[in-house]
């Protein structure tokens, strides 16, 4: 299974291992940010993934975000 995620939540998902706050993701995507924690909830659930440092890591390892730091 190459990514199980539905494409809202690959954005939210993106955007949120870019850095971004839930408000600036809520307001770039045009929902609340409820919506966002709730993509948030269901994307930890999907991927058994609990923190935002190892959601980080699985959008990088899947060509999500650009590594700045790759050579």
């Amino acid at each position: 299974m190459n990514n199980p995620l539905p494409p809202r939540q690959k954005e939210v998902l993106t955007l949120a291992a870019s850095g971004a706050p839930y408000k600036c993701i809520a307001d770039d995507l045009g929902i609340s940010v409820e919506a966002v924690q709730r993509h948030m909830d269901n994307i930890r659930a999907t991927l058994g993934i609990d923190s935002i440092a190892k959601l980080t890591h699985y959008a990088l390892a899947k060509k999500m975000v650009k590594n700045e730091y790759a050579k």
